[in-house]
């Protein structure tokens, strides 16, 4: 079955990377080979997420750590990775789900990452230490 992944970033991060050591994320193959019913052709995964800024994360690092992750998921031949970019709105108000999500179609499958997940599934789905590029080599960073 032709299988669109869509992935939110802010939420698999916090949700599920923070504190690992497996933020060097091959999405594709994750979903591909470790996550998904192998019936499933993942055809695309669609990551959304936002740039993070230096004055609101940890690490003054961090801006710049995701910069070189996304042109690794740009760059690797075998990703059908599709990166989509918004921001986070300060004065937008929090807002929390009240009701369950209604109209979805049948063939559409909502599921919590977190619950499938295994240590050994995230470490098997890593990108190459160093993807050859045009110019130089996009390299994993040595810290996270």
């Amino acid at each position: 079955m032709r299988t669109i992944v869509f992935v939110d970033g802010y939420n698999l991060y916090y949700g599920l990377l923070r504190k690992s050591p497996y933020k060097w994320l091959d999405l594709f193959a994750l979903f591909q080979h470790y996550v998904l019913d192998p019936s499933a052709d993942v055809t695309e995964v669609r990551y959304y997420t936002a740039p993070v800024k230096e004055r609101m994360s940890d690490d003054s690092h961090s801006p710049q750590r995701q910069r070189i992750y996304l042109q690794a998921l740009r760059k690797m031949s075998h990703c059908k990775v599709t990166i989509v970019e918004g921001r986070i709105e300060v004065s937008t108000p929090y807002r929390r789900l009240v009701k369950p999500i209604s109209g979805i179609p049948d063939k559409v499958q909502i599921w919590n990452f977190t619950e499938k997940k295994t240590d050994v599934h995230l470490q098997s789905a890593q990108l190459p230490l160093s993807i050859p590029t045009s110019n130089k080599a996009i390299k994993k960073p040595e810290s996270w």
